[in-house]
């Protein structure tokens, strides 16, 4: 009877330690959503120039300049994401280096330049949220 009671004691505590370790592992870093949010407020701050039809080129430029320094970031954020994550990472940062180029002056100079921004960033979206 001794040791019935020690044996569903003992599994009573590994169930307790179980459960406290997967609770430790379901909590997530929070970084990876921050990067994120950070990205989807400036694109969204270049979105909201598009709709209020204001788009000056030295706004446009420091938001397109703030979503490449965070798009540098996604590689040591996402550490041990799938490959395929970081190619579509690499096709984000090559859409933001080309709107760095070919800075945008006016709103339908912004519109065109965005678009191959936009279709990377649903891309992503579409496959690994």
């Amino acid at each position: 009877m001794r040791t019935l009671l020690l044996l569903l004691l003992g599994c009573l505590l590994g169930l307790l330690a179980a459960t406290a370790v997967m609770n430790a592992l379901r909590i997530r870093h929070p970084l990876p959503p921050a990067l994120m949010e950070l990205m989807a407020f400036h694109k969204g701050r270049l979105d909201a120039q598009l709709r209020a039809r204001r788009c000056p080129a030295d706004d446009a430029m420091r938001d397109l300049r703030q979503l490449r320094v965070l798009a540098d970031d996604i590689g040591p954020v996402f550490a041990g994401a799938d490959p395929a994550f970081f190619h579509a990472a690499e096709e984000l940062t090559g859409a933001i280096d080309h709107a760095l180029q070919a800075p945008p002056t006016d709103c339908p100079t912004l519109q065109k330049t965005l678009r191959p921004v936009t279709q990377a960033c649903e891309t992503c979206h579409r496959q690994f949220r």
